[in-house]
């Protein structure tokens, strides 16, 4: 009985001694796990996380398309355009007499027109004109059932201003409006078909009168341009010499014609 209990204390005296005895060096307790030999703390190894770059998009660059040149007729007004003109009139005269009865019937006369023009824009909607034409004009009547048929030719300075507008890039349309200063440098009247010498001495020597003309700008490639227009030419000078006719001092007769021109600008 005695040996059992001190059996039983010797194996109870080693637990004991077993469980508060000190752990060998080196090996790491559950109080010891966060520290490193020196007793610090230690640092966690924190592994950087790998960023997934996404694919950049690239831009393809965007091709713009070029401006397109403004129209020849544009370019030339823009800095003055010298244009060689040529045409056809339909000329006709009118009285304005004190006597209705005196007053005679005129028929119209075809004549040409040939000459230069300089055209030159103001601003993008405002232009001028001036040149140097030859204008054949004229008249035909009839008196005592013979006909008499005048002939006359004129040295032309038109100064015109107008308006004009890009419709469409083949069409600049224009409307000039102004005035004319004319110098005779022909006359040929015939009566009955046969020249009438003293009739030509009974013209006046200058004429001057109101222009209006519509018409229109086109390109031709490159620089060149062309023009067509239509005038309406209304004289304001007396043409005929009434004191040489014996008839009344308040007696006039006045130009008339309309005229188709084309034209290429350079």
């Amino acid at each position: 009985m005695i040996r059992w209990i001190a059996l039983r204390t010797i194996i109870f005296a080693a637990l004991l001694a077993a469980l508060l005895a000190p752990p060998a060096l080196g090996a790491p307790t559950s109080a010891d796990s966060g520290r490193d030999t020196a007793g610090t703390p230690k640092r966690k190894t924190v592994k950087p996380k790998r960023k997934t770059s996404k694919p950049k998009t690239v831009r393809k660059p965007v091709r713009r398309a070029a401006p397109r040149p403004p129209p020849a007729q544009a370019t030339l007004l823009q800095r003055g355009t010298i244009g060689v003109r040529l045409g056809f009139t339909s000329a006709w005269a009118e009285d304005d007499f004190s006597s209705e009865a005196a007053q005679s019937d005129y028929s119209t006369e075809l004549g040409a027109v040939a000459g230069v023009t300089y055209d030159k824009a103001i601003n993008q909607f405002l232009h001028y004109r001036t040149g140097l034409q030859y204008h054949g004009r004229g008249f035909s009547t009839e008196v005592a059932g013979r006909t008499t048929t005048a002939s006359l030719g004129y040295v032309e300075i038109p100064l015109e201003g107008g308006v004009h507008f890009q419709a469409a890039r083949t069409v600049t349309p224009y409307i000039n409006v102004g005035g004319y200063l004319g110098l005779k440098i022909k006359t040929e009247v015939r009566t009955g078909g046969e020249k009438d010498k003293s009739a030509e001495d009974n013209f006046a020597a200058v004429d001057y009168g109101l222009n209006l003309s519509l018409g229109a700008w086109f390109p031709m490639g490159g620089a060149v341009a062309a023009s067509a227009g239509l005038t309406y030419s209304h004289g304001f000078a007396d043409v005929i010499d009434h004191d040489q006719t014996k008839s009344s001092e308040d007696d006039q007769t006045f130009n008339r014609a309309f005229y188709i021109t084309g034209a290429v600008h350079f």
